[in-house]
């Protein structure tokens, strides 16, 4: 039982990145290790020519490639509840919390399930997605999670009834709704008029990982929401990124076998690819249409 109880997980990560490899996967245990996998920290030459480790050295990355966790792509032709935001009040400085997209995102996009989140065009229920409450972990780490972590996520929420929503769906009550408002105008008023520096914050850096399909790729935003919001409102190209710790560098679709059930993961393939294309593509202009947003 010592032996199973040994916290063995810092020696595994440190061996696996000395060798160019993230470790992913819930747990310190020797107990966890069979849930354990190693993916190449390595990016691809059309991401990054360089041979570079994007956990420490930033990647610059199109503003217009990168897309939200839950769908909304800062692409021209999808749709983002924070860029629309700072549109409005571009056009009028005075703007209130509650004549904004926000608050109507935050009124009238209440997901009741992560399916309804990720793949909320679905309309049959999709497992495990439609068992799982929405809540951000499961969304933020859907490529990561595995049987231990879906457990203890479940049973730390278990006893908490209210739905809360999160910064990109509701329900929320006014005081949120306000706070979070001023958050992204604090934000953006604060790189118009001071500058955005291309330097990493050590804290709290824009991060998140690379989708890639062919030879097209999309970066999904963890960290850094409201900075490039900002920075595609203000008309930016670029931003400098890294790649989250603890994920996968890279999701490619003709690898994603590797997620599927058979291969130990958690999901059926088919709802894997719908989950991966919603992200690529972007899903913000259809929700937008489906839950009225943008009227």
């Amino acid at each position: 039982m010592r032996t199973a109880n040994l916290k063995i997980r810092p020696y595994i990560e440190y061996l696996a990145r000395k060798i160019g490899y993230e470790l992913v996967g819930e747990g310190n245990k020797l107990i966890n290790f069979s849930e354990f996998k190693l993916y190449s920290r390595k990016l691809p030459k059309e991401i990054c020519q360089e041979n570079i480790d994007p956990y420490f050295s930033p990647v610059s990355v199109e503003i217009e490639a990168i897309t939200s966790r839950v769908g909304f792509s800062f692409s021209r032709n999808d749709w983002h509840p924070f860029v629309e935001t700072l549109k409005e009040y571009k056009l009028n400085s005075n703007l209130l919390y509650e004549d904004s997209t926000l608050a109507k995102l935050y009124c009238r996009y209440t997901p009741q399930n992560v399916q309804e989140v990720l793949t909320d065009q679905l309309s049959t229920p999709q497992k495990p997605l439609c068992d799982w409450p929405p809540k951000y972990k499961l969304i933020s780490w859907i490529w990561t999670l595995n049987h231990t972590r879906v457990n203890r996520i479940l049973k730390h929420i278990q006893n908490r009834k209210k739905n809360d929503g999160w910064i990109y769906y509701g329900p929320h009550d006014l005081s949120y709704g306000k706070n979070e408002f001023d958050r992204l105008i604090k934000v953006y008023n604060s790189i118009k008029y001071n500058g955005y520096s291309s330097n990493l914050s050590k804290s709290d850096p824009v991060s998140g990982y690379f989708l890639k399909k062919g030879k097209e790729i999309r970066f999904v935003l963890l960290e850094g929401n409201h900075r490039v919001s900002a920075l595609q409102a203000l008309g930016h190209k670029k931003v400098n990124v890294l790649i989250r710790k603890g994920h996968p560098a890279i999701v490619d679709y003709e690898k994603l076998h590797f997620w599927t059930k058979e291969e130990g993961g958690l999901y059926p393939s088919i709802l894997l690819k719908q989950v991966f294309d919603n992200l690529f593509y972007g899903t913000g202009l259809d929700k937008a249409r489906r839950y009225r947003l943008n009227i």
